[in-house]
C-alpha cells in the first residue's frame, strides 16, 4: 500500500502569522467540517461509461481517517513527503487528504508518467513514500495497472483500525504556513519544479469562490480535468466541498460529442474545463444538444479564452463563460464571474483581497500605468503563493521583485482594472493548460541519433489553438524519409515524456535561429523567414 524510499529532504518555509482561530488546515477544512455539517449529502460522484461511484461526506471522511490511521501506523511522521501513483479516482482523493490528516505531504502526481518521470519526481522531492503501486510500468494495460493500484489502497482501509482522532493522537494540527501538499509543474530550466503549498492556502481559495466559481450548497460542480492537477483537485473538491456541493468528475475518456450528454446525466449545474475542450464540444457536438443545458454557468482556465471562443459558448449554450487567470504557484487571482461581468478579451479583474499589479517588465517595483504593457506581479503576502520551488532557492529567488513575485504572464490594464494578457515573457508552452518546458522536450529529442540540433516551442495553428512542434536539424548523412524520421521522433518522445510534453509536429530545417552570442531564440522558430525548412 505504501513503500518507504528513503529520507525526508528538510521543507521550505516561510513566516507568516494566523490567529489561533483562524489556523487553516486542510483536512480538516475540506473533510472533517463538511463531513459534520451535511454527513448524507453526496460529495464525490466518478462517472464512467456504464456506471458510477458516489461517495457521502461521512464516506468520505471515515475513509480518509481510515487511510489516515494506517498510514501513521506504517511509520509516515509529520512532513514526510508522500508520492501518490494512483488513477484518476476517488481512491486519489482519499489517499491525498489523509495523507495531509497524518500530518504529512502528497506529492501529486499524474498516472500517465512514465516511470523515469515518476521516479525523478520521487527523488527531487525526497519523498520518503510511495502510495500506491510503484511497479506500475506504461507497458501494462492501464485496467491491470489500475487494478493493482486500487487494491493496494482498498486492502489498508480493509485492514487499519478506524481512529478518529488519527493526527491528533501523534501530532498537533499545524500552522497555517506549514507544508499542506505539493505538486511539479515545468519551468524554464527543463525539469519540472516542485511547488509547495501550505494550509493556507485554503483562505485564498474563499476569494476564488467569491470572485470567479460562485459556488452554492446545491451545486453540483462537474469537472473535465484530472486530479493530479491543481485546478481540478481544487475545484473539484477543495472549493465544491467547503460549500457542502458535489464535485462529479470522469472516471473515463470521453469523446468531445458526449460532454453534452455527460452534463445532463450529472445534473451539472456548474462545468468546468480548459478552453481547448469547450472548443471541441462546440465543434463535434451533435445538433441541438447544446441547449437547455442544466448549467447556471460554466468556468474555464489553463488557457487563455480568444472572444470568439467565448462569443462561440454563449450563442449555443446561453450559458454564461467565466475565466480565470492562475497558475500551480498561486491557483487562479485574476477572473470574471457572477459578480464580475465578462468582458471579451479580458481574464478579468483581480479577486477582492487580492493585491495583484502589472509591473515594468525588466526591472522596478512602480506600477505601470493603464494601456502599458506589464508582467503581472502578486504580492507575497497572499497566503495562496507557494511557500516555494522545493529545493530551488535560485530559481525562487528569479522570481521575487522586492515584495512581489512575478508571473511572466505579460498583460495590459484598462481604467476599470480588466487585464488583458499577452502571452508569456518566458519561453514556457502551454498545452491542455499544462505549462511544458521547451527545454526538457529538446533533451529528450537531442537524445536520438539523427537529431544534430532541435528547438522547440508551441505554434498557432489558428482560432487560438497552439501546439508543441519541434524544430530539428538532421545528423549529416541521415538517409530515411522526413515522414519516416518524424514518426520515429514522435515515438521517441513518447517513451520518455507525459502525453501533455510530447510534441504535436516534427519539422525538419537547415538551422536554427540563434543570436549572437549562440543562444536559441525560440520565438523566431514559427518565423517562416527566419530559417528555410525542408517541411
Amino acid at each position: 500500500m505504501i513503500r518507504d524510499v528513503g529520507t525526508i529532504c528538510p521543507h521550505h518555509q516561510k513566516p507568516m502569522s494566523f490567529a489561533a482561530s483562524t489556523v487553516p488546515d486542510a483536512a480538516r477544512m475540506v473533510i472533517f467540517e463538511p463531513a459534520s455539517r451535511w454527513p448524507d449529502a453526496t460529495a464525490l460522484v466518478f462517472l464512467y461509461a456504464a456506471s458510477e461511484r458516489t461517495l457521502t461526506y461521512a464516506q468520505v471522511a471515515h475513509r480518509v481517517r481510515t487511510l489516515s490511521a494506517a498510514f501513521v501506523e506504517q511509520g509516515v511522521r509529520r512532513a514526510d513527503r508522500v508520492a501518490l501513483r494512483l488513477p484518476h479516482s476517488p481512491e486519489f482523493v482519499v489517499a491525498f487528504f489523509a495523507i495531509i490528516a497524518a500530518g504529512a505531504v502528497p506529492v501529486a502526481t499524474s498516472p500517465v508518467l512514465t516511470e523515469s518521470e515518476f521516479q525523478w519526481i520521487v527523488a527531487d522531492s525526497g519523498a520518503r513514500w510511495i502510495a500506491g503501486a510503484p511497479q506500475m510500468r506504461p507497458s501494462e494495460s492501464p485496467t491491470d495497472a489500475y487494478e493493482v493500484m486500487l487494491d493496494t489502497v482498498a486492502g489498508a482501509l480493509e485492514t487499519a483500525r478506524p481512529d478518529p482522532a488519527a493526527r491528533a493522537s501523534v501530532e498537533p494540527e499545524p500552522t497555517g504556513d506549514e507544508p499542506a501538499w505539493m505538486v511539479y509543474t515545468s519551468g524554464t530550466s527543463g525539469r519540472p519544479r516542485g511547488v509547495i503549498h501550505a494550509h493556507r492556502a485554503l483562505l485564498a481559495r474563499e476569494w476564488m469562490r467569491d470572485g470567479w466559481t460562485g459556488l452554492q450548497t446545491a451545486d453540483r460542480l462537474l469537472h473535465a480535468g484530472q486530479l493530479n492537477w491543481s485546478y481540478t483537485m481544487g475545484c473539484a473538491v477543495m472549493d465544491t466541498w467547503r460549500v457542502g456541493a458535489t464535485g462529479v468528475l470522469v472516471g473515463f475518456q470521453p469523446e468531445p460529442h458526449q460532454w453534452p450528454q455527460l452534463i445532463r446525466r450529472a445534473r451539472a449545474t456548474v462545468f468546468a474545463a480548459v478552453p481547448s475542450l469547450y472548443r471541441r464540444i462546440l465543434k463535434y457536438a451533435p445538433d441541438g444538444s447544446l441547449g437547455n443545458l442544466p448549467l447556471r454557468h460554466a468556468l474555464t482556465a489553463g488557457e487563455a479564452l480568444a472572444a470568439s471562443l467565448s462569443e462561440a459558448w454563449m450563442n449555443a449554450t446561453a450559458v454564461p463563460l467565466y475565466e480565470a487567470l492562475g497558475m500551480t504557484e498561486c491557483s487562479t487571482y485574476l477572473s470574471s464571474g457572477p459578480a464580475t461581468p465578462v468582458r471579451a478579451g479580458s481574464a478579468g479583474r483581480p479577486q477582492a483581497g487580492r493585491r495583484v499589479i502589472l509591473l515594468p517588465i525588466d526591472a522596478g517595483t512602480d506600477p505601470v500605468d493603464p494601456h502599458e504593457l506589464g508582467v503581472i506581479a502578486i504580492h507575497r503576502s497572499d497566503p495562496g503563493l507557494m511557500l516555494g520551488y522545493h529545493n530551488r532557492a535560485a530559481e525562487e529567488a528569479a522570481m521575487m521583485r522586492g515584495e512581489w513575485f512575478i508571473t511572466g504572464d505579460l498583460a495590459v490594464r484598462d481604467d476599470d482594472g480588466y487585464f488583458f494578457t499577452l502571452g508569456r515573457n518566458d519561453d514556457l508552452m502551454n498545452a491542455s493548460g499544462y505549462r511544458v518546458s521547451p527545454v526538457e522536450v529538446e533533451d529528450v529529442l537531442r537524445s536520438h541519433p539523427v537529431v544534430a540540433d532541435v528547438g522547440v516551442t508551441d505554434v498557432d495553428v489558428g482560432d487560438g489553438v497552439k501546439i508543441i512542434c519541434a524544430f530539428v536539424v538532421q545528423v549529416e548523412g541521415t538517409t530515411a524519409g522526413a515522414d519516416e524520421l518524424a514518426t520515429e521522433l514522435l515515438a521517441h518522445a513518447a517513451r520518455a515524456l507525459a502525453p501533455w510534453k510530447c510534441p504535436r509536429r516534427i519539422v525538419f530545417t537547415h538551422a536554427l535561429p540563434r543570436n549572437a552570442n549562440g543562444k536559441l531564440v525560440r520565438r523566431a522558430l514559427a518565423m517562416p523567414d527566419v530559417f528555410s525548412s525542408d517541411g
